[in-house]
């Protein structure tokens, strides 16, 4: 009984040990995306332009999110576009729709008399 026990505990024990690695390691990258985007932020406030693009891992942290930015806004470009499109059909249809009940409104009274 004893053995299998142990199997269990040392099996826990192991996925501990990951889940701390796992951890560790997201901390570590925290600590090195803020480094990277406090020394943007120095040499930006300081009006060094050229010297941002020198920052090692630039590209991945300050483009990123700007290109994230602007996917969300090409997205609600799209979506503002749809809902006038969508509007301007049901618009149509509708005015549509009232010029033909017209035209049989006025064709009934012709016949009426």
């Amino acid at each position: 009984m004893e053995p299998c026990i142990q199997l269990e505990t040392i099996k826990r024990h192991d996925k501990d040990i990951s889940d701390h690695n796992k951890i560790l390691t997201n901390i570590d990258r925290f600590i090195t995306e803020l480094k990277i985007r406090n020394e943007y932020d120095e040499k930006r406030s300081k009006g060094m332009e050229d010297d941002i693009k020198e920052i090692k891992g630039y590209h991945t942290v300050n483009t990123g999110r700007e290109d994230n930015k602007r996917q969300h806004q090409y997205y609600n470009y799209g979506l503002i576009a749809f809902f006038i499109v969508t509007i301007c059909g049901i618009l149509f249809a509708f005015l549509k729709y009232l010029g033909e009940m017209t035209e049989a409104l006025k064709t009934i009274q012709q016949i009426k008399p």
